[in-house]
């Protein structure tokens, strides 16, 4: 997650987002992103009633024995627990990348996702982490200034390539897009771009103020292009969000983070938009940032009242 220089984005008219259906569906799962597995970590996601849980692996980890065996063994404490791991698999490319280097890129990560595929048949695996901006790779030219379609087709021929050998390796485990973070016109040329690659779930990312105008306003551009489920797999409420000015107050800015989740939670709950959603973060040391958990360990109103949901 990086941040976001939009604010708010226009209101959307439709069935789709006025958040009324005929009766009331389920209630949606709502997981949590973590930046590790420890038992700290696995047990907070447990307490706060969480079954799905979204964990990174870098390519480079599965290269290096000691930090593969580490990663391993917190895939291992989660699923011992009784949590359904999504893995976020990236490969880190700060800088422009060669034309030429670019499918290597992609075998790498498609590498790691067989390899999860095979050893943990309750995974699933989303491939890459927000393929669209220029943030965590270049791996579709976005810091080569590549325009967005083209961005979009490059992701879905990685996708081609993809698809097939993790089926091959477990056909259960799911393919997940690398969630999508950009604003509602891109993310357009975004999925013109990937036309009609192979997968299982489109993934987007919703941030901005409101977070519930954003989710809204992706799905109804995701309903255009593509008729797979839907998940967030990143939302909530980050500093840098709040524009410059507002009261920044910790009173403040958690009314903001649990308004953020529950408003957004009970309008797909009754919506049924997306089939999946995970906040971003379960702890990241900062009170004002986006973190369920505060530095000193103690619940933020989200956490609670995600804790509640969930009894």
């Amino acid at each position: 997650m990086k941040v976001r220089k939009w604010f708010s984005v226009p209101a959307i008219a439709g069935a789709l987002v006025a958040g009324s259906l005929e009766g009331q569906t389920p209630e949606r799962p709502v997981g949590i992103g973590v930046h590790q597995l420890d038992g700290r970590s696995v047990a907070d996601v447990r307490g706060l009633g969480a079954r799905q849980v979204r964990i990174t692996l870098y390519w480079h980890h599965t290269q290096d024995a000691k930090l593969w065996s580490e990663w391993r063994a917190g895939m291992d404490r989660a699923v011992a627990a009784g949590l359904e791991p999504l893995v976020v698999i990236h490969h880190p490319e700060p800088n422009a990348t060669p034309a030429s280097r670019r499918t290597l890129l992609w075998d790498r990560i498609i590498n790691a996702a067989v390899s999860v595929a095979r050893l943990y048949p309750s995974a699933q695996v989303q491939l890459w982490n927000e393929p669209d901006l220029p943030v965590f790779t270049d791996a579709f030219g976005a810091f080569s200034g590549v325009r967005m379609r083209e961005r979009g087709r490059l992701y879905g021929e990685m996708l081609r390539r993809a698809y097939p050998k993790i089926k091959a390796a477990n056909p259960r485990t799911l393919v997940v897009t690398g969630g999508l973070a950009t604003g509602h016109d891109n993310l357009k040329e975004f999925l013109a771009g990937m036309g009609d690659a192979p997968y299982d779930v489109l993934a987007l990312h919703t941030y901005g103020l409101p977070v519930l105008q954003v989710a809204r306003e992706k799905a109804a551009v995701a309903r255009a292009a593509t008729g797979k489920p839907l998940w967030i797999t990143e939302f909530g409420l980050e500093e840098a969000v709040i524009p410059a000015g507002w009261d920044r107050s910790r009173r403040e800015v958690d009314r903001l983070h649990l308004e953020a989740m529950e408003q957004t939670v009970e309008w797909n709950d009754g919506a049924g938009v997306y089939a999946r959603m995970y906040w971003h973060v379960l702890r990241q040391n900062g009170d004002k940032g986006y973190d369920l958990i505060r530095g000193d360990g103690s619940l933020r109103p989200a956490a609670q009242w995600l804790r509640a949901r969930h009894r």
